[in-house]
């Protein structure tokens, strides 16, 4: 009986060690990932106010849009050879070598297919569309982006046409913003519903929460099948969105999984 007793013990004790391990592993994952992050950040906002006298001449190259129903520029009308300049220092950041011939590849494969095959570079590359997008956002007039987002009925960002999955609660009274990840951009939009297909009706929206990401919601909207993500700033100020939104990855893949489920319930139903 003692042995059984002190067998049990022995396991309770495994156990918790592993936890321990783990969550020591993801820590250090997450520290090293903040890191990672914070180095890119800096490399791209240095270039930012180094080029800032450049935009009269990038300005040249994006026709803003005038169209209501479009956004004032895309991606793909940014400054190919802005976006490789800051992709360069990116990489030459982390130490990562690539030729100029092998970007410019990459970043025709980028604008044909939405991604490229080597996901490390798809980061960096990331990271430079964002800060050239940012940088020729600023070329706008104020009250051109006083203006973005009014009367703004489509779920990509009305400045860089970007697809948004990012709400904001802002205090004091919790009026609802939407934030582009890639040109910062944000503007207010409807209190309740989806973002990405406009429905209101509460039936249709499932709320997914985790306490280790207090303030930070999954909407998971049954009518057109997609999630974004809500933060609560009256519950959980936050400095940088776009790390938030990486560091609570997590709470995607939960949604991601909820819908498979979900699915697959319905189709059983069905």
């Amino acid at each position: 009986m003692k042995e059984d007793e002190q067998t049990e013990e022995n396991e309770q004790t495994e156990s918790v060690d592993t936890e321990l391990k783990v969550e020591k592993l993801l820590a250090e994952e997450m520290s090293t990932a903040r890191q990672a992050y914070e180095k890119l950040l800096e490399v791209s906002e240095t270039w930012q106010k180094e080029n800032a006298t450049r935009l009269s001449t990038w300005k040249r190259g994006i026709a803003v849009s005038e169209a209501k129903a479009r956004s004032y520029f895309t991606l793909e009308q940014l400054p190919e050879d802005a976006v490789l300049d800051l992709w360069e220092k990116l990489n030459a950041a982390v130490e990562a070598e690539n030729s100029y011939e092998a970007m410019q590849e990459m970043l025709s494969e980028y604008k044909a297919y939405g991604k490229i095959r080597d996901q490390v570079q798809l980061t960096r590359l990331y990271f430079a569309l964002s800060g050239v997008a940012r940088l020729a956002k600023a070329q706008l007039e104020p009250e051109r982006l006083e203006t973005a987002g009014q009367d703004w009925e489509h779920s990509i960002c009305p400045v860089c046409g970007e697809e948004t999955r990012l709400a904001l609660l802002a205090p004091p009274v919790g009026k609802r913003y939407r934030f582009c990840q890639t040109c910062g951009h944000e503007w207010a939009t409807k209190r309740v519903g989806c973002i990405l297909c406009g429905s209101e009706q509460a039936s249709e929206q499932n709320y997914l929460h985790s306490e280790e990401y207090p303030g930070v919601e999954i909407v998971v909207c049954h009518n057109c099948g997609d999630y974004f993500k809500e933060f609560d700033l009256r519950e959980h100020a936050l400095a940088d969105y776009v790390w938030e939104d990486m560091r609570t990855l997590p709470l995607n893949f939960a949604a991601e999984q909820w819908l498979a489920e979900a699915a697959k319930t319905s189709g059983k139903l069905s």
